[in-house]
C-alpha cells in the first residue's frame, strides 16, 4: 500500500514522538573516513607498527605519520606480539615523543564483524588503554582490521568514543606487489591531470620490508607534486586525542596479553 507524502511526513512524527516517549531510539553510529578534508595535504598511515628504522625515515624528512598499531596480533606478528613487551614499549613511545599520531588497529587483528558488541567493545578498549599505558594519550581513531565494519562495529565505535579511518590510496604492499609496482601506483595517482586535491595514504609498517624504499619515494614525489605531509587529524582539521596525560604504565603487563604470546 502506497502513501502519500502528508501520510509518510506523519508516519515519521509518529514514531518519533514514540521514540521520545519510551526512551528508545537509533543507536548512534562512529563516523566513518574515507579521505582527508583539507586541500593539499597527504596523510601518511601506517598499519601494524612502528618500527625504529621507519621512524627514522621520517624523521630524517621532516615528516609526520600516523601508526595504527595493534595490541596482541597472534596471526601477523612475528616474534613481537604484545605491545607492552619492551621494544614495542620504547617504539610506540619514540613515535608519539617524536609527534607522530597513534592510533587503534583494535587488540588482537581480528575481524570485528565476525564478533558479538562485548567482543568488538573489548577488541576497542583494550586497545585503546594499552595505548593511552604507554603513551598517555586516549586516541579518538581506529582502522578497523582487513577495513571490514558494519553497523555493530560502529556503534561501538560510537560508544567508545572513536572515529572509523579508512583510506583512499592503498600502496598495495600486502598484495605482493613487487617495490617498483608500489612506486608505479603513487605515480599513477599523484600524476593525475587535475592531481588529487588531497590523499590518505595507506601503508604497512612490517619489520624486514621494503616499506622503507617504497616511503622515501613517496615522500619525495608527494613533497615534489606539493602536497604537505601531516598526520591523519592534521589532515582532517581535528584533534588526534581525547586528551594526552601522563603514561599509567611504561612496564610489562602480562595480564593484557594472552599467556604465552609474549
Amino acid at each position: 500500500m502506497a502513501f502519500g507524502a502528508r501520510a509518510t511526513a506523519t508516519l515519521a512524527l509518529l514514531v518519533l514522538a514514540f521514540d521520545v516517549l519510551t526512551g528508545v531510539s537509533a543507536a548512534a553510529l562512529a563516523n566513518v573516513v574515507n579521505s582527508c578534508t583539507r586541500p593539499n595535504v597527504a596523510a601518511l598511515t601506517f598499519n601494524d607498527g612502528p618500527f625504529i628504522d621507519a621512524l627514522k625515515l621520517l624523521d630524517a624528512h621532516g615528516v609526520k605519520g600516523t601508526f595504527f598499531v595493534d595490541g596482541n596480533d597472534l596471526v601477523h606478528r612475528k616474534g613481537n606480539k604484545c605491545i607492552y613487551k619492551g621494544d614495542r614499549v620504547t617504539a610506540l613511545q619514540t613515535a608519539f615523543n617524536q609527534g607522530h599520531q597513534i592510533a587503534s588497529h583494535s587488540w588482537s587483528h581480528t575481524n570485528l564483524t565476525d564478533l558479538d558488541p562485548d567482543q568488538v567493545r573489548e577488541e576497542m578498549v583494550k586497545a585503546h588503554d594499552a595505548i593511552q599505558d604507554i603513551t598517555g594519550a586516549s586516541t579518538a581513531y581506529i582502522r578497523p582490521p582487513f577495513y571490514q565494519y558494519d553497523d555493530q562495529v560502529r556503534e561501538v565505535a560510537a560508544a567508545v568514543n572513536h572515529t572509523i579511518v579508512l583510506r583512499d590510496f592503498d600502496s598495495r604492499h600486502l598484495a605482493d606487489v613487487t617495490v617498483q609496482g608500489q612506486m608505479d601506483h603513487y605515480h599513477q595517482v599523484i600524476s593525475q591531470n587535475p592531481k588529487p586535491s588531497n590523499i590518505l595514504v595507506l601503508q604497512h609498517d612490517l619489520k624486514k620490508s621494503p616499506v622503507h624504499q617504497v616511503v622515501k619515494y613517496a615522500i619525495q614525489q608527494l613533497q615534489g607534486a606539493g602536497y604537505e605531509l601531516v598526520t591523519l587529524a592534521e589532515c582532517l582539521g581535528e584533534r588526534p586525542y581525547h586528551r594526552v596525560g601522563e603514561p599509567r604504565h611504561t612496564t610489562l603487563n602480562s595480564t593484557a596479553c594472552k599467556k604465552g604470546s609474549l
